[in-house]
């Protein structure tokens, strides 16, 4: 399982595309806008989120 983990201050805000786990998302999972992936909060609940926008600066995700 590919589980891309946030802290939950990074919740509200997009993740830019030079972070390694946009890279990932991006490039190992391929992942668009639409698609669904799983996540987790650091030492806290897992989930899935969406990708809702992919923009050439950011990755922006509705987490469920």
């Amino acid at each position: 399982m590919n589980l891309v983990l946030f802290d939950a201050a990074e919740l509200s805000i997009p993740l830019p595309r030079t972070d390694p786990r946009a890279q990932h998302v991006l490039n190992v999972l391929r992942r668009r806008e639409g698609d669904a992936v799983d996540v987790g909060l650091v030492n806290g609940p897992l989930g899935k989120a969406t990708l809702t926008e992919l923009s050439n600066d950011a990755l922006t995700f509705n987490f469920n």
